[in-house]
């Protein structure tokens, strides 16, 4: 996923709305280019050549580390780091190569470490824990990222205000959702002067938590939605047979017209042909035709995004 589509996620929109003209959001391109299903798209990090054998390289991810520095230098200074998914690597990776004060504070949204390239992940561990205020954000349904992979990243800093959306999937959150309004105090507070306290973390929050595999969320989440789509499948039946058995009601009545009162009997005319005006019955009336039930939406792939730089607005 690129800049602009980072950008234009909804949750990405409701956070830089409510956080008004304050803050400045600087978004980055994700050096490099992938392509996932035919699609288009960046990658903060390249996948290891082979998937069962990770990467030693401690710089695996310099051609990222360079992009961020571009950034920094051109339309810094910046007041905070934040990331999104695979950016979460890409703005912890960074803060282990960057001067310790290039950053204010930062947020990240599923966030997780690289443990498919041991010598990017040896060299954050060997700086952490890092003093930088960090907000982190997970969701009870994520089937990309386990909240164990994201307990472990918060291991990282010593200053960490963590939240838990219990539900939500793989996206940061959205306006009314958890998460939303503690992200926009954390950004809000002052880091600095020791007012703002980080709220103690959940016992689901913590490293030794017990937690769903990715596998056990799809399956959760995949009965949930069957049984949803179920629900107005049975519905939409329900409302078919209504309407037949109204339509149906409406064709009797008009058939007992018919036969209702006494028979007619036609007058004889001599020397003439006698002929009978049949009764015009009412043509019963049609069906409705039901509803077309849209489809649910096939769930998007989740693609790896980059990292976002908050920036004060100048003045």
């Amino acid at each position: 996923m690129n800049d602009k589509s980072f950008k234009e996620m909804e949750g990405m929109e409701d956070i830089i709305s409510g956080a008004g003209a304050k803050f400045e959001f600087v978004f980055a391109n994700a050096p490099y280019a992938a392509s996932m299903g035919g699609t288009k798209s960046r990658l903060w990090i390249k996948d290891p050549p082979r998937k069962d054998t990770p990467t030693s390289d401690r710089y695996f991810d310099q051609l990222t580390l360079d992009t961020i520095d571009e950034v920094v230098r051109d339309e810094g200074p910046f007041y905070g780091i934040l990331g999104y998914s695979q950016g979460t690597v890409a703005a912890l990776s960074y803060l282990s190569y960057a001067p310790p004060d290039t950053f204010a504070l930062g947020a990240t949204f599923c966030p997780y470490l690289p443990t498919t390239h041991l010598g990017v992940t040896g060299r954050i561990v060997e700086t952490a824990p890092y003093d930088l205020p960090m907000y982190i954000y997970m969701s009870k349904n994520d089937f990309i990222i386990t909240n164990c992979m994201t307990n472990e990243y918060a291991t990282q800093f010593s200053s960490v205000t963590r939240a838990t959306n219990e539900g939500g999937l793989h996206a940061p959150p959205t306006r009314g959702e958890s998460g939303y309004a503690s992200l926009l105090d954390f950004l809000v507070a002052n880091h600095s002067d020791g007012s703002y306290s980080p709220p103690s973390p959940e016992p689901f929050e913590l490293p030794d938590a017990t937690c769903e595999s990715s596998i056990s969320v799809l399956l959760r989440l995949t009965w949930f939605y069957l049984l949803l789509l179920l629900l107005l499948i049975l519905m939409c039946c329900i409302c078919i047979c209504k309407c037949c058995c109204s339509t149906t009601k409406k064709k009797g009545g008009n058939m007992a017209s018919v036969t209702q009162g006494e028979e007619a009997t036609p007058q004889v005319i001599p020397n003439a042909v006698m002929v009978q005006q049949p009764m015009m019955m009412q043509q019963p009336g049609q069906m409705q035709q039901p509803m077309m039930m849209q489809q649910p939406g096939q769930m998007q792939q989740q693609m790896m995004v980059q990292p976002t730089i908050v920036q004060p607005m100048k003045i």
